[in-house]
C-alpha cells in the first residue's frame, strides 16, 4: 500500500471496551484492533482511529477503557465522537422506539462534532457528562509529552504543519464546547429506556 502511494490508514475502532463492541455487534475484538494497528504501523504508514463515546450500555468505566486503549496504540491521530444515532441505523431505530428522538429531530443535530447537545443520552451519563468525557478524551490523548515530542519530530514539510494546525483547531473547538439546547419537535427528548410518547398522526 505504501509503495502504491498510500500515506495514511484510518480505523473506526469505536471503543476500547469489549463489552461495548459486543453490544454494538461489531464482530471484532480489542486484540484484533490492536493487531491491525500494529501491522499498519510496521508498514510505516500514518494511522488515525476514531472512537465513539456514549454507545448503548456506555458508562464512565467503559469510556476510561476507550481512552486508555487509544493511548496504548501507536496512533498519529485519534478522534473521539459522541455517539449519534444516524437515520437508517439500528441505533436510530432503538432511540426512536425508546422515545428519545423523533422524526423531526434536525439533521444538524446528528453532526459528529456539533455545538448541539448530544442526541443519544442514557441513564448512565448525562449530556454534560458526555461532553466532559469527550473533552477529557482529547486532552488525555493529545496532551501527553511523549506524543507531542513525537509529532513535532515528524514535521518535515508545510503539509505536516498544516495537518497539526488543523488538528489543533478541532481540539480547541471541542474544549470550548458547551451544551446547546436541541431544537426538536414538541415530543422532546427522553433517555433510552423511557416510555415513548405517542406520535401525532
Amino acid at each position: 500500500m505504501k509503495l502504491a502511494g498510500c500515506k495514511k490508514v484510518s480505523f473506526g475502532l469505536e471503543s476500547g471496551s469489549q463489552k461495548i463492541l459486543d453490544l454494538m455487534r461489531k464482530n471484532a475484538t480489542i486484540e484484533m484492533a490492536r493487531q491491525a494497528v500494529k501491522i499498519v504501523a510496521q508498514a510505516g504508514l500514518n494511522i488515525h482511529a476514531s472512537f465513539m463515546l456514549g454507545n448503548v450500555g456506555e458508562t464512565a468505566a467503559t469510556i476510561r477503557e476507550t481512552i486508555n486503549f487509544a493511548k496504548s496504540l501507536p496512533l498519529d491521530n485519534a478522534t473521539f465522537f459522541i455517539t449519534a444515532p444516524f437515520p437508517g441505523t439500528d441505533l436510530y431505530k432503538i432511540a426512536l422506539a425508546s422515545g428519545f428522538i423523533n422524526e423531526h429531530t434536525r439533521w444538524e443535530d446528528f453532526a459528529p462534532i456539533t455545538k448541539s447537545a448530544p442526541v443519544l443520552v442514557q441513564g448512565n451519563l448525562s449530556q454534560a457528562e458526555l461532553i466532559s468525557w469527550q473533552k477529557k478524551a482529547f486532552r488525555k490523548f493529545y496532551l501527553r509529552p511523549k506524543y507531542i515530542f513525537r509529532k513535532l519530530a515528524k514535521i518535515s514539510s508545510w503539509t505536516d504543519l498544516k495537518i497539526i494546525l488543523t488538528g489543533l483547531g478541532i481540539f480547541l473547538r471541542v474544549q470550548k464546547k458547551k451544551i446547546k439546547k436541541l431544537k426538536t419537535s414538541p415530543f422532546g427528548l427522553k433517555p433510552i429506556g423511557a416510555k415513548p410518547e405517542p406520535r401525532k398522526k
